[in-house]
């Protein structure tokens, strides 16, 4: 009883918290920014071919490239660091080295590896400053100097003894202040989610303790040489990417958050930390949001006091919210002028883990954060992806870690796992910009207009005149249209192609800026990638398709009728059904005559109407492609299917969603690969209906609107207050969303995500009485697309509130 109390008083606590800052969404991740990825091979040089593989391809802003810089005896490398003399040093953490790889030639990769310091523990990150390397070990910092030259060294001493390290989370970043000299170490919390007060400190999400440490779970600050060492900044569970902002010398960091909330919760932090600044852990997240002390586990915070309270009111609105179990690595302030100018003081921060882990996102991945220098208006792009392969985390092949440029303005990125490396982004010296409204996707047989325009924006300045060209090629253009020159900096692309010829697949379209330096063409591509889709492919639409059949099997009889429900035209499927025994459900088929291949399909799409039947105790009704199945019976929230609603219901469903493990050998994938048939089965008696049955190209497809007779007024006085299914559901692009008011009302409809975060207010106000559709697109208030999750739909109307699920699909 104790516990039940404690939270509820944590969560009026919470009420007078948030409302101190109304206007600010708890949970609402950064805004995103599209930076123009496309598909970049990872170069492969010459000594490390055959030990990394070749066919590894990373996606980049345009005119960047990737090359390996460094590879062997590399063991899980973490953070890096250039000396004074532009040698990066590597903590090459899982064999307990720092390893100097130097480029003596100059030409982008490591000419050996040198063992510069060796017989560390767990060593993550280091720094040069003044005439020493520092290093950050789990339990100490030391310093250490190379007094003949030769990138070993001899002279060590510890500055910072006696850090804290048992338990998870034991990795220390260290950072310096070189305006003010003075050092920054963080100290990670040595479980999930615990109190770091005495007694409460313990491993991971047990009860077992570990030796009180007022230092953990904080940020400490020190000189130097060690001396004046006290805490900086407290509740913190796990900082990994810390550095000083260039403007305002400001310390910025990024945190992990804790496991066991689920995929969406809590959104990672990345935010400028201040002395004496309480950051949220354990009691908040996000800003003020409540972590969940229901959970097993995390219930051992309870009590919340009014000290925690009045604790959990100073934690201050971060920077930037990134989705939930990220894994921020790496921040890094790029300063340099070889990439475009829009990255100048921006902050790179490599994310480690993703959706094939845990995260409700894609992840593994190296973002752009922009801001202003104070950390207002931020916004985040996706700087390199790729590091994941397929869908499932034996896909990954690289994991983002360390961060660091050097005085060329190269990045360089350390992956520490699968592919042991380090790469380098170099960024051309022929640059420019291009914007174009093509389509991703066209119909077979719509014209394509292709429009483009293209900025040049950094040129080698002895050498030849700029030719932009386009290459058609793969849509049967001309492979180098000539540009037009609207200015001496702008050019145009605009002409018109037919597609009619061409069958479905993927196409190209090349934008090339080049330049002549030295009697060679040097430039960089534009590429833009469009899916030629065939049409939706029809199965019923008043009658069954020509090489298609409609079977059915073991109590199921079928009519197509025009007598009964009718969702488009005049006819419809009815089944009468009624399984033959407990164990034997009926089945319905459409069998194409020859397997139909997917490419180009989305999904399926059918109406749907209950009829008169009944269903069992245990409901079974399901749908099976390629022997894959979809339980629509007991997951009727995802695909919309309310069996007590007699009337029309669409369901689209992907072809993704049949997507099952093999567990036959990591990262495969059983999956549609062929649509031998499409199988409903089910043990429902009585009478229903299906109609407008089809393969899609785009979910939401372009909806029917249906018949005139199954279709309510508007006009009509609705007879109850009524908040319906969005339809499409799932859907990607735009849902409907229809509501009923049987008098009028003041109202309002809002989207919420699973953390009951508003992200998006749909409509509000005064309404007569009456039918209402209102259309979403899956952007939040500010425009910016929502990703990949469940959402939440809620439609107030004076006292009455009704509220539903959605599912949106990118």
């Amino acid at each position: 009883m104790l516990i039940v109390l404690s939270f509820v008083l944590a969560l009026s606590v919470t009420t007078a918290v948030l409302a101190q800052d109304e206007d600010y969404p708890p949970g609402t991740l950064v805004p995103e920014v599209n930076l123009g990825l496309q598909p970049t091979p990872l170069i492969v040089p010459e000594p490390f071919r055959g030990a990394v593989p070749q066919d590894l391809v990373l996606n980049l802003p345009p005119g960047f490239s990737a090359h390996v810089f460094a590879h062997e005896g590399l063991r899980k490398p973490r953070f890096m660091a250039f000396d004074p003399n532009g040698v990066l040093h590597v903590a090459n953490m899982g064999a307990d080295q720092i390893v100097a790889l130097p480029d003596r030639d100059r030409d982008g990769v490591a000419d050996e590896r040198i063992v510069a310091l060796r017989g560390l523990r767990e060593a993550h990150s280091l720094l040069f400053y003044k005439d020493a390397l520092y290093v950050a070990e789990e339990h100490q910092v030391i310093r250490v100097r190379d007094t003949d030259g030769d990138l070993i060294y001899e002279q060590e001493e510890v500055v910072l003894p006696d850090v804290p390290w048992e338990g998870w989370h034991d990795t220390r970043t260290l950072v310096v202040d070189r305006r003010n000299d003075k050092m920054y170490l963080s100290v990670g919390s040595p479980c999930d989610l615990c109190r770091m007060d005495e007694g409460f400190q313990v491993v991971a999400n047990t009860n077992n303790p570990v030796p009180h440490h007022p230092e953990r779970g904080t940020i400490l600050q020190f000189n130097p040489d060690g001396s004046d060492r006290r805490i900086f900044a407290t509740g913190i569970r796990h900082v990994i990417g810390m550095d000083f902002h260039p403007q305002t010398n400001a310390l910025w960091a990024n945190h992990n958050g804790h496991d066991l909330e689920g995929r969406t919760r809590p959104p990672e932090w990345i935010d400028i930390i201040g002395d004496q600044d309480f950051m949220g852990y354990p009691l908040v997240h996000s800003h003020q949001v409540w972590s969940d002390f229901t959970i097993a586990g995390y219930e051992k915070v309870l009590p919340i006091t009014r000290q925690d309270s009045l604790l959990a009111a100073t934690q201050k609105r971060p920077v930037a919210l990134v989705p939930a179990h990220y894994a921020p690595m790496g921040l890094h302030f790029y300063t340099s002028d070889q990439f475009p100018s829009r990255y100048h003081n921006a902050a790179f921060v490599a994310f480690r883990a993703g959706k094939a882990k845990l995260s409700s996102h894609p992840g593994y991945l190296v973002a752009a954060l922009f801001s202003q220098p104070d950390g207002s208006d931020a916004r985040m792009g996706s700087f390199i992806t790729g590091f994941q392969a397929g869908k499932t985390q034996g896909d990954v092949w690289g994991f983002p870690v360390g961060l660091a440029s050097d005085a060329e303005g190269s990045l360089y990125v350390t992956s520490d796992n699968r592919n042991h490396l380090v790469i380098k982004i170099t960024y051309s010296p022929i640059g420019g910009s291009w914007e174009h409204q093509m389509p991703d996707a066209l119909s077979v047989g719509d014209a394509l207009q292709v429009n483009a325009t293209v900025r040049v924006e950094r040129l080698v300045p002895d050498g030849g005149s700029p030719r932009l060209t386009a290459d058609l090629s793969s849509l049967g253009g001309p492979d180098a249209l000539p540009l037009v020159a609207l200015d001496d900096q702008t050019y145009q692309l605009d002409t018109r192609l037919e597609t009619a010829d061409l069958p479905k697949g993927f196409y190209k379209v090349i934008v090339r800026l080049e330049q002549e330096v030295d009697g060679v063409f040097k430039g960089i591509d534009f590429i833009h990638s469009i899916a030629l889709l065939p049409p939706d492919l029809s199965v019923f639409d008043e009658s069954v398709a020509a090489d298609w059949q409609l079977i059915g099997d073991s109590g199921a009889q079928m009519q197509v009728t025009g007598d009964g429900p009718i969702f488009y035209g005049t006819r419809a499927v009815a089944v009468k059904a009624e399984p033959q025994n407990f164990y034997t459900p009926w089945t319905v088929e459409f069998r194409p005559a020859a397997p139909v291949d997917p490419l180009g399909f989305a999904g399926v799409r059918f109406a749907f109407h209950p009829g008169d039947i009944e269903l069992p105790n245990f409901p079974i009704f399901a749908l099976f492609i390629d022997d894959l199945g979809v339980d629509l019976a007991r997951d009727p929230e995802q695909f919309h299917i309310d069996f007590s609603r007699r009337e029309w219901q669409v369901i689209e469903i992907p072809f993704t969603i049949f997507d099952q493990p093999n567990y036959y050998g990591p990262g495969l994938l059983d999956q549609v690969d062929m649509i031998d048939a499409l199988r409903f089965g089910g043990n429902m008696t009585g009478t229903f209906y299906l109609d407008d049955v089809r393969l899609i190209t785009r979910i939401p497809s372009l909806p029917r609107v249906p018949t005139a007779v199954a279709a309510v007024s508007g006009t009509e006085q609705p007879a109850a207050f009524v908040l319906a299914q969005n339809v499409p559901n799932p859907f990607n692009s735009s849902t409907v969303l229809r509501f009923a008011l049987p008098q009028a009302a003041d109202i309002e409809l809002t989207i919420y995500n699973l953390a009951g975060q508003k992200v998006a207010q749909l409509t509000r106000g005064w309404h007569a009485a009456g039918h209402y559709t209102t259309h979403w697109d899956g952007r939040n208030d500010a425009g910016v697309r929502l990703a990949t999750g469940v959402y939440i739909y809620r439609l107030r109307a004076g006292e009455q509130v009704q509220v539903r699920k959605l599912l949106l699909l990118r």
